[in-house]
């Protein structure tokens, strides 16, 4: 009889070493599981960091148009020579800023003429160029930097731009 206790001692020892094994198994596993869900929630912090920066300067972005006194009326003039030395496609805006005897003269490129990466289309929104120019400038100003906006294109987007102008 004292055989039995003896291998049911042994039995109960294999079975806790088989238990013990298991929870070190399982315990490995969670540590593991942990350790991924930590590195998915800093990538989730990360990306909420950044996009708060992209909205942050969105914001400031538009503070500084906030601080114009206001979008001003296309001249005809203006819109003609936007509309010969680039095309119709692209959009103008004239905005004022305060206590300034000049000008923000913006010309909007379309998307098809754009040459903005995905990441600065993301921070910026549109492809736009704007320039302050003086009253005195004018529209020799306007038309200055109409030919410069388009020289800043390659040849195939420049040869893209004429024969769109072409069509209309």
């Amino acid at each position: 009889m004292p055989r039995k206790k003896i291998i049911k001692k042994e039995v109960a020892i294999d079975v806790l070493d088989v238990v013990n094994k298991k929870w070190a198994e399982i315990g490995a596993e969670l540590d593991k599981k942990f350790a991924d869900i930590n590195e998915r929630l800093m990538r989730v912090e990360r990306y909420c960091a950044e996009k708060q920066v992209v909205e942050e300067k969105k914001v400031e972005e538009k503070a500084k148009v906030e601080t114009m006194t206001g979008l001003l009326p296309i001249p005809p003039d203006y819109r003609k020579l936007v509309d010969e030395i680039l095309n119709q496609e692209f959009k103008i805006r004239l905005a004022q800023p305060s206590d300034s005897m000049s000008f923000q003269f913006t010309i909007i490129v379309p998307e098809q003429y754009s040459t903005m990466t995905p990441q600065m289309k993301q921070l910026y929104g549109e492809d736009i160029r704007p320039k302050v120019i003086t009253y005195a400038e004018g529209i020799n100003g306007v038309k200055e930097w109409c030919e410069r906006v388009y020289s800043s294109f390659g040849i195939e987007m420049k040869a893209a731009i004429t024969k769109d102008r072409k069509k209309t």
